[in-house]
């Protein structure tokens, strides 16, 4: 039989090598094989138990071979909570369940964990920001909707044409502020209420923006156009673009249609001779009832009583009336009691039409509420939207993003859904740069379904590096405290990288990576760039030929072969858990070849890919291998875990220290260690033989001239000296 010592080097001195020789034998590349192109057919946890193939190979992948008919225990275990102390997997005191319970993704109930969804909070805010920037920055996308609008109310005579046409009817919704849960029944019961009924719809609501609505249109009961066709008249369409352009916030539209209605206002009001002109000219009304924040539900029969009311009397209607604005109103305008001008020359002085004119401006200038109420509908309703389908079929949603975006209104439903449904490269799906941004915005699949984001990595995989990090970070408070500030940048930095060659272009993500998956610090970006991009189910990619670290650092990112970002696959388990269980198989399969020839060797090999996991002694005691080797190291018998768990850990401690774990060539002396010593007193189950035997002498004690030591008369105290 081969000696550990022999064996380890033979398959340690390089581990890459040996490897790639265990991936390549038949019996392992088809089973891998079989793995990868069925485990995406898993659906539930029962659909992984009762396939024989996938659930050996993950058993055996994580040491847990005997129990592949354990079904029943296994489905709890992968049911429950890996990072949970009172969970199944970590109550087995078992560090391979733990490990195998987090490679995959399964729900209590045992479906699928998914996160899928059409925006995440970072795409909503930025959709946000976006709309906030376009509607108070610019007038464009306000002058293209409304120049779409004007188009389409041409041809519109009925309110079914109106709601048929989502554009038209969100441009409506927004320029008059209609409460967020309006729905096309509440639209038309509000434009087809009699204003003079107390018991209509319309009537019965509170929201403000209703009255204004209905008297936007001229519509029957029935949603037809009355005595003009189209059901708007040119005078309301230009009320309704003006009261848009308001709404929108954009200030550049917003200042443009407020210039154009004082303009009409003060060209106009001079003419006026009794409250009923006044009021039967809808521009003219609007305006003084923005000016004194009078209610859209108030009639026209409301505005002339106001304008014939004493404002000096108690008993007034402008003085009775509940609204403040109405005695302003009065006490602004020259009327007697029957509408008719008073003796003044003009129905206004020039000071009460100056003071009219600074109220409307002072009012048009303050007015965000729409903009605020488009967004807080868009915030509360995206979340809702499981497709783009959805998107489309909600106006207020659509009109939001194709706001916030830039796009033009008059784009077709057909083409905004093929750039969000477009799954090819983002960097050549379209060449506008509107339809690009729309398209990093959502999460959809080909079929227009919501998907898991559309991001550099996942939130599970930012969380495995960042904590891969700080456990490589050294241990002082100096050095703890640089790590989380790093860590920080890195949470932050990550939200902004879209593909290889920005996270490769700021040289602290890079160095946080490689510090993360151990990477040696020469590596150059253009080697970073092709393991990236490599096919981590590919035995052949770069990634995987240079070793698990490489692949493992590879399978934590979202990149395509071509760099970009692409969604992470839906399923029982992530491209970094597929990776781990693959890597993790072959690393068991090489060991169980290797422990064929001498257990210790195997024992050795798991020693050295596992060593950089040990984080206190609990969790060497936690796994029934890791127990072996270090009872091995400090001469102690297999009965010695009959002890305290906390005796043995307190011994443990005392002998190593676990940053050891970490550097290379303490790592390998270690081994070293224990393969002699395992050699020197192997267990009772094994056969008895000796690593002098290697050398070609017969004493025992001749091991220590290997090191250039002197024997000293005991084998055990020799090999401490040599290994302290």
């Amino acid at each position: 039989m081969i000696s550990t010592f022999l064996g380890y080097q033979l398959y340690g001195n390089n581990l890459q090598q040996s490897l790639a020789r265990t991936a390549a034998e038949p019996a392992v590349s088809q089973a891998e094989a079989y793995y990868n192109a069925n485990i995406g057919k898993v659906k539930t946890v029962s659909d992984l138990v009762n396939n024989y193939q996938l659930l050996s190979y993950a058993t055996q992948a994580f040491g847990l071979s005997n129990m592949t008919y354990a079904k029943a225990l296994l489905t709890q275990v992968l049911t429950s909570d890996p990072n949970s102390k009172t969970s199944v997997a970590a109550q087995l005191n078992d560090s391979r369940y733990t490990a195998f319970a987090a490679a995959f993704s399964f729900n209590t109930d045992g479906t699928l964990s998914t996160t899928a969804q059409l925006q995440t909070t970072a795409q909503q805010a930025t959709t946000e920001s976006l709309f906030n920037a376009n509607t108070t920055l610019s007038s464009t996308v306000a002058a293209a909707a409304t120049t779409n609008y004007e188009n389409a109310m041409k041809s519109i005579t009925t309110l079914s044409q109106l709601d048929a046409n989502p554009v038209a009817l969100g441009y409506v919704l927004t320029a008059y502020g209609a409460d967020a849960s309006t729905t096309s029944s509440t639209f038309d019961n509000t434009l087809e209420s009699s204003l003079s009924s107390p018991t209509s719809y319309l009537n019965q609501q509170a929201d403000a923006g209703y009255g204004a609505l209905n008297k936007a249109f001229d519509v029957d009961s029935t949603g037809a156009a009355t005595t003009t066709t189209p059901a708007e008249t040119d005078a309301n369409i230009t009320a309704t673009t003006n009261a848009y352009m308001v709404a929108a916030g954009s200030t550049a539209a917003a200042q443009t249609a407020a210039a154009t209605e004082t303009t009409y206002f003060t060209s106009k009001i001079g003419s006026i001779t009794t409250a009923a002109e006044l009021t039967s000219d809808p521009r003219l009304l609007a305006y003084v009832v923005k000016a004194y924040g009078l209610p859209s539900t108030a009639t026209a029969s409301d505005i002339q009583q106001a304008l014939s009311s004493d404002p000096s009397s108690g008993t007034s209607f402008a003085a009775t009336s509940p609204y403040p604005g109405f005695k302003a109103l009065a006490s602004a305008f020259n009327f007697d009691t029957t509408g008719a001008a008073k003796t003044v020359t003009q129905f206004q002085s020039a000071a009460q039409q100056q003071s009219t004119v600074q109220l409307y401006s002072e009012r048009e200038g303050s007015d965000t509420a729409a903009g605020a109420a488009a967004t807080a509908y868009y915030n509360a309703n995206i979340g809702k939207a499981t497709s783009v389908s959805d998107l489309e079929n909600d106006p207020k949603l659509l009109s939001y993003v194709l706001t916030a975006y830039g796009i033009d209104p008059t784009t077709s439903d057909s083409t905004v859904s093929s750039v969000i449904e477009n799954t090819s490269s983002i960097a050549t799906s379209t060449a506008n740069a509107s339809l690009l941004q729309l398209k990093l915005g959502f999460n959809v699949d080909a079929n227009g379904n919501a998907t898991n984001p559309l991001t550099a990595q996942s939130a599970a995989n930012i969380t495995a590096t960042t904590s891969a990090y700080l456990a490589a970070a050294p241990t002082d408070a100096a050095s703890q405290t640089a790590a989380l500030t790093a860590t920080a940048y890195y949470k932050s930095a990550m939200a902004n990288v879209t593909s290889v060659s920005s996270l490769l272009a700021d040289p602290k993500l890079v160095a946080y990576i490689k510090q993360a998956y151990a990477i040696p610090a020469t590596t150059t970006n253009t080697v970073l760039q092709q393991v990236l991009t490599s096919d981590v189910t590919s035995a052949s990619s770069v990634a995987n030929t240079m070793g698990s670290n490489f692949s493992t650092l590879a399978a934590a990112f979202d990149f395509s072969t071509t760099g970009m970002i692409v969604p992470e696959t839906q399923g029982a388990q992530s491209k970094a858990q597929l990776n781990a269980v693959n890597n993790a198989y072959i690393e068991q399969q090489m060991e169980t070849d290797a422990s064929a020839q001498n257990p210790g060797i195997g024992l050795a090999l798991y020693f050295q890919t596992n060593a950089s996991k040990i984080t206190d002694a609990y969790s060497i005691l936690a796994d029934s291998k890791l127990t072996t080797i270090f009872q091995t190291m400090m001469g102690l018998p297999s009965t010695a875990s009959g002890a305290d768990i906390d005796v043995q850990a307190n011994a443990i401690t005392n002998q190593f220290d676990f940053s050891d774990f970490k550097d290379p060539t303490k790592l390998k002396s270690l081994i070293q260690r224990f393969s002699i010593l395992y050699d020197l007193n192997p267990p009772a189950s094994t056969t008895t033989y000796s690593t002098t035997s290697l050398f070609g002498s017969t004493n025992t004690l001749d091991v220590t001239s290997l090191f250039g030591a002197t024997s000293t008369g005991s084998t055990t105290s020799d090999v401490t000296t040599l290994f302290g």
